[in-house]
């Protein structure tokens, strides 16, 4: 039982790790809560410089059908049965209006939850009201209102609680960005005594080409920011990041701590992630996962090991190995640890997909390994739509997902920027030119099939760049082309 208990510890430990590296410690435990419970509520962009780069799961494509879909159902299941249902509606844009969540009782879905989210007329979200039920009436609990800036940005976010029968503010985010729409702060508010008080402050510095390179951490104490840690990035020349080092802040000077080294094929896949910290003055190995992909570049396997100090040598922590269909949707997520004593794989979750024609996960199945066979489990699964990940359910053993389409994709003719293709059709080269280049500035091309699965990525750095397209099959494809707010899609045959 105990060589048992030290993997899963060792496994508990990458994840971690992995997931919250450049998710900084808190000062106040409850501010952390409510960040954290925002942001996964909505997609806060400044908490999005903090991810780090991984491998996606599934390959990136393109909905060439001008076609998106929304979910708008969700039964759940635990491994006693029914647990909870969800049901959205949509407007014609696919935005969520209204999203219910009840609860099973007995033969019965009782109400539990109720969400309403109203728009401005530049799509903006700009309320959310929840309401949950109780003795047989809806109640108000709290409600969020956004404010943006004329480009769209999401300037503040404030929570308030329903007390005593009126609204009471309880947290709030501030953001500021940059020309280019690169957020640059966040600080962190409670309301406490009538007034808003500060708790902790983001701050972001990028390149030239908009990389994020620096991000600090502090608190607000006796009336002054106060240092507490910061994350460091570099890249290649095509924007691939290399480094990541995280400090903490010391008396008088920062501290290293954790570096992560990433390193990439030839189709800029990460193929290794190597974690060292900082003992005794030195780096000190720790972690690493190694990554493979299939032809479609799509990620088929992940090895996780750690460093014995003791063997000097890396021991295997965990594998986990993708599956796909003939569509490259992930059919099947296998992940197992290693029994370090005896040096053996052994099964530990499954996490099995069935989709419908349009490529929407309408089942999902989480069995965890008993010893001798597959047994419904307590796990996370994904909701997945046309390789795109909609949403992540956690402690869950089952799902059945319906769907709703909405009308997607760029036209060519309403396109608001200024990008040529040419010669279209082409042979061996491709050249894109971007009427509105700045210099400094980057974008990013991106070449898909005519089903959709992404062949061809790079970055570009100047207002007209050739890109090889003589090794693609003849064929249609899509060209996407994004940088900063801009977006335009374009259409070339290869001959």
């Amino acid at each position: 039982m105990k060589k048992f208990s030290l993997f899963l510890v060792l496994l508990f430990w990458f994840h971690a790790n992995a997931f919250s590296q450049n998710i900084h410690m808190q000062n106040s435990v409850q501010n952390k809560i409510n960040r954290e419970r925002i942001a996964k509520k909505f997609n806060l962009p400044c908490i999005l410089n903090e991810q780090k780069d991984e491998p996606s799961q599934i390959p990136k494509t393109y909905n060439a059908a001008k076609l998106f879909y929304t979910w708008d159902t969700i039964v759940k299941s635990d491994t006693l049965g029914l647990s909870q249902r969800e049901t959205q509606t949509t407007d014609v844009a696919g935005k969520t209006l209204l999203r219910k969540t009840e609860s099973r009782s007995g033969a019965n879905w009782v109400n539990s939850s109720l969400d309403s989210i109203v728009y401005d007329a530049n799509g903006n979200m700009t309320y959310d009201f929840l309401m949950l039920w109780s003795s047989g009436n809806w109640e108000k609990y709290n409600k969020f209102s956004f404010t943006y800036d004329a480009l769209g940005d999401n300037l503040s976010i404030k929570e308030e609680l329903w007390q005593a029968g009126g609204w009471v503010n309880s947290f709030q985010l501030i953001m500021t960005y940059d020309s280019v729409g690169n957020c640059l702060s966040e600080i962190d508010q409670v309301w406490a005594g009538g007034a808003w008080e500060n708790q902790t402050k983001y701050t972001y510095t990028y390149s030239s080409l908009s990389k994020l390179i620096l991000s600090d951490y502090a608190i607000w104490k006796s009336g002054a920011w106060l240092d507490k840690s910061r994350n460091s990035y570099t890249y290649d020349a095509n924007g691939l990041r290399l480094t990541s080092l995280k400090e903490f802040w010391q008396g008088t000077q920062w501290v290293n701590s954790l570096r992560y080294t990433y390193s990439y094929d030839a189709n800029e896949n990460m193929i290794l992630s190597f974690a060292e910290t900082w003992a005794q003055s030195q780096w000190t190995n720790s972690m690493r996962t190694i990554y493979s992909y299939g032809s479609h570049l799509e990620n088929l396997t992940s090895v996780s090991q750690w460093w014995s100090s003791f063997r000097q040598a890396w021991v295997n922590n965990y594998f986990s190995q993708l599956s796909y269909d003939a569509d490259l949707n992930p059919t099947q997520e296998l992940f197992q640890v290693c029994d370090t004593m005896a040096n053996v794989w052994v099964n530990y979750y499954k996490a099995r997909y069935a989709y419908n024609a349009y490529g929407n996960s309408v089942d999902g199945i989480y069995e965890v390994w008993d010893g001798a066979n597959w047994s419904p489990g307590m796990g996370y699964l994904y909701l997945i739509s046309q390789h795109n990940y909609l949403q992540l359910e956690v402690d869950i053993y089952q799902y059945h997902a319906s769907y709703a389409s909405h009308p997607g994709g760029i036209d060519e003719s309403t396109s608001a920027i200024q990008l040529s293709v040419y010669p279209n059709p082409a042979t061996d080269r491709l050249t894109v030119e971007y009427a509105g280049y700045r210099p400094g500035s980057e974008g990013l091309i991106s070449v898909f099939s005519s089903s959709g699965t992404l062949v061809l990525q790079q970055s570009m750095q100047e207002q007209k760049q050739t890109i090889v397209v003589g090794t693609l099959p003849s064929g249609v494809y899509l060209l996407e082309f994004r940088s900063g707010r801009n977006h335009a899609v374009k259409t070339f045959v290869r001959k």
